[in-house]
């Protein structure tokens, strides 16, 4: 439908037998759909009218109209500019400062709209505080107190003595005393995701062992067939002749109680596989952190319980992001003359973290080593760096429109320059299939007291070689002075209306509107690649043709 201003917005209509609340509707649509289709507005009507011909008749349904309960005017000047783009953004005259920005209309377009129209007036707020501080009056609060804001503290009070002691020896090669082993029977959680289908298509290569799927159950769909359309839209079979032989899905929740099935089936469970492997989690990077936390922690946690309890081993994928350093908010607390290493041996150096996302995945971690280091439990925590195309046949993840990293790639050609300050340093690609093969690898040579292994491809692709890639494919890029790209940069941002076709830049930018990607955190995984040279797993070269590959899946 089109606003009072002639804007095309999207608009839900649904019945209920009773009264839903629309942000508890909306929150149930995010996790189901891409952020751009959830809609912008949601309106309860009592019956839907349909045409002669069986179809919703659109011309019956009713205009949306905002109505606020309560006008809280501004209280401030800060306040009165966040309201004047809020008006502007959402075509909306009467917002209260008590409003929810996406209650009212806003999405995650309209987030950045609103990040760029705040940089306009100087304040730089990242992306994600404003799922954060979703009212004009705590926004506003947020960017007064921004330079207080630091969620890291809570964790320096803390006690890591017993999990260091326990990483230590991750940079011991004399615990890399390797055996293979003969893997078994799988509990397969979060095989629905783009690295969990990569590895039960990574797992249905070895002989006679049984793969048990945890999956949620979908009120459009069945367990069964959700699997199914997945393996078939990555590898173009559904499975079909596997299942009741070597795949099996059981509907479940980590989330809850016994996986929220019957007390026969978990510990049926229980004595028919011989590990975990975990590659489910909330993995947007904004939003409630109680939200993360139930799939991120509280799952992880049941998890391990069920493992405690029938002895097996776990393996937690994680995320090279609890470094400090994310795709979406590059890490600036950390001091400027002092490098700091983050390794297979550490877990919290200071590090940054505000992200709902990464702090949850440091929750489980911090979780699952501690059970670890009071030998409750044996597993592995593999924190897997930049997941990538395919490197078979550059095939990415279904809601690609989602990742940031391919979106800062589309942004850079896009724009068809590259400020030349950072042509000497590298990209990490990290082809989904090898690192599913890796998690494989991983699981059959695991040793106790080997604890966390560090997953990407270190074949990083320099920027230079990459622009010569991409000139050599018929994608011009000019290589500019930073003074040059941050002029284009900021014209294409602030006084265009393409800016949402680089507005993820947003987030690379610092006060000055500079681009920033300079940071004293080196992630290391040395000892991840003497473990891998051992068990001859060698990490692939990322090529031309790979970078071809990925570009026509863009």
């Amino acid at each position: 439908v089109k606003n009072v201003q002639g804007r095309d917005i999207l608009c839900g209509y649904f019945v209920a037998d009773g009264r839903v609340a629309y942000s508890t509707l909306k929150k149930s649509l995010a996790k189901k759909l891409p952020n751009y289709m959830v809609p912008a507005y949601l309106l309860q009507i009592e019956t839907f009218k349909y045409t002669p011909n069986g179809k919703i008749d659109r011309k019956a349904l009713p205009d949306p109209v905002f109505k606020a309960k309560e006008i809280i005017a501004p209280e401030n000047e800060l306040q009165n500019t966040i309201l004047n783009i809020w008006k502007s953004i959402l075509s909306i005259d009467e917002i209260s400062i008590d409003d929810n920005f996406f209650d009212i209309g806003g999405d995650s377009l309209f987030a950045l709209k609103m990040q760029v129209e705040l940089m306009k007036h100087n304040y730089n707020v990242n992306y994600g505080d404003i799922f954060k501080n979703n009212t004009i009056r705590d926004l506003a609060a947020f960017i007064q107190n921004s330079e207080k804001e630091n969620s890291s503290p809570i964790y320096k009070k803390q006690d890591f003595k017993a999990i260091n002691k326990l990483l230590a020896q991750n940079s011991t090669f004399r615990a890399l005393k390797l055996r293979q082993k003969t893997i078994k029977n799988v509990l397969l959680v979060g095989a629905t995701g783009f690295l969990g289908i990569h590895v039960l298509a990574e797992l249905l290569k070895l002989d006679d062992i049984k793969i048990y799927c945890l999956i949620r159950k979908d009120p459009s769909t069945s367990p069964e067939n959700k699997l199914k359309r997945k393996f078939q839209y990555y590898f173009g079979s559904d499975l079909s002749n596997l299942f009741g032989s070597r795949l099996f899905v059981i509907a479940g929740d980590i989330t809850l109680d016994n996986f929220n099935t019957s007390n026969e089936i978990y510990e049926f469970l229980g004595n028919e596989v011989s590990c975990v492997v975990n590659c489910a989690a909330s993995v947007k990077h904004f939003g409630n952190y109680s939200d993360f936390e139930k799939i991120n922690v509280i799952g992880v946690r049941n998890l391990v319980e069920f493992c405690e309890t029938y002895h097996k081993e776990f393996y937690q994928t994680s995320t090279i992001s609890v470094s400090g350093n994310t795709m979406t908010s590059l890490p600036s607390s950390f001091n400027p003359n002092k490098k700091v290493y983050f390794g297979e041996n550490n877990l919290f150096v200071n590090q940054p973290l505000n992200n709902v996302y990464v702090r949850s995945k440091f929750e489980a971690e911090k979780y699952v080593l501690e059970e670890i280091s009071k030998h409750k439990l044996k597993g592995l925590v593999l924190r897997i760096g930049n997941i990538t195309n395919r490197y078979s046949d550059g095939k990415f993840q279904d809601n690609s429109s989602d990742n940031a990293f391919l979106n800062r790639l589309k942004a850079f050609m896009y724009l068809k320059e590259i400020p030349s300050s950072i042509m000497n340093d590298y990209i990490e690609f990290s082809p989904v299939d090898k690192i599913a093969e890796s998690i494989v690898i991983c699981m059959r040579y695991y040793t106790y007291p080997m604890s966390v292994l560090h997953l990407y491809n270190s074949n990083h692709l320099y920027i230079n070689k990459f622009i010569t890639y991409l000139n050599e494919l018929g994608i011009i890029m000019n290589v500019v002075d930073d003074k040059m790209f941050k002029r284009d940069l900021n014209k294409l941002l602030f006084n265009s209306n393409d800016s949402d076709k680089v507005s993820v830049l947003l987030n690379d930018l610092d006060k000055n509107k500079n681009l920033v990607y300079k940071t004293n955190l080196k992630v290391t995984n040395k000892f991840t690649l003497k473990f891998l040279d051992k068990a001859d797993f060698y990490w692939p070269e990322i090529t031309k043709e790979y970078i071809a590959k990925i570009l026509k899946n863009l």
